[in-house]
């Protein structure tokens, strides 16, 4: 039995995770008292509840389920982030039910341990995080300056959060006269012969079958 927990011990330390204090009580010694610990501490189950599609902000609530053991149960709970982090979210609780809000976008591994004072059990579950809206990555242009009669291109890329997603862009000119350069297409590309010295004004908008954003950017023409 010892030899068990031994190994268990080395191996969450190996992990860089920390271990309880898994030495046996004296008590434990005698034939009468052994019989709490004969009953297995198990984790029966990690359930994550909250909308059914959960996008980036939707915050969830963890549980978990567990038998046996000595009863009185310790708890810790970490997440692998879709960042690559390791966040501790609570260590020791005697809360088997805890909220976490999913801030990013990817995949989440929740990491939950559970200790009665002579077993530790440990197990994980996967939760996946979807983007809430549409994401305007970039907008590049062709230059980075311009004189009179050059061609302004634009190059958009953007990520939906469903659907296809479109782009379109205004550009007010020198005078303050508006121009439509590209109305909403999935084409992300456009351009723009500049006839005017001055400063323009560009807006790009990109929008998926729900949600749409944008972005405005200046540049001047000598």
């Amino acid at each position: 039995m010892y030899k068990g927990k031994l190994c268990r011990a080395i191996a969450w330390t190996m992990l860089g995770v920390a271990v309880w204090n898994t030495t046996l009580p004296v008590g434990m010694l005698a034939t009468n008292t052994v019989a709490a610990a004969t009953n297995d501490l198990m984790l029966k189950n990690i359930s994550i509840e909250g909308s059914e599609k959960k996008v980036q902000g939707t915050r969830i609530t963890l549980t978990a389920q567990c038998q046996g053991g000595a009863g009185e149960y310790s708890y810790s709970y970490r997440v692998l982030l879709p960042s690559g982090k390791v966040e501790t979210i609570a260590e020791e609780t005697v809360k088997d039910t805890i909220e976490y809000t999913l801030s990013e976008v990817g995949t989440y591994n929740f990491m939950v341990r559970v200790t009665d004072g002579y077993d530790v059990v440990t197990d994980t579950v996967e939760c996946q995080a979807e983007r809430s809206k549409v994401l305007l990555n970039y907008v590049k242009l062709n230059k980075t300056s311009f004189k009179k009669k050059d061609t302004v291109k634009f190059s958009i890329k953007a990520t939906p959060a469903t659907g296809k997603v479109s782009s379109k862009v205004l550009l007010t000119i020198p005078g303050g006269k508006k121009v439509l350069v590209k109305g909403y297409s999935t084409k992300m590309t456009a351009s723009y012969k500049l006839k005017k010295k001055g400063t323009y004004k560009a807006t790009i908008s990109v929008k998926d079958s729900k949600t749409s954003t944008s972005k405005t950017l200046r540049f001047q023409v000598r």
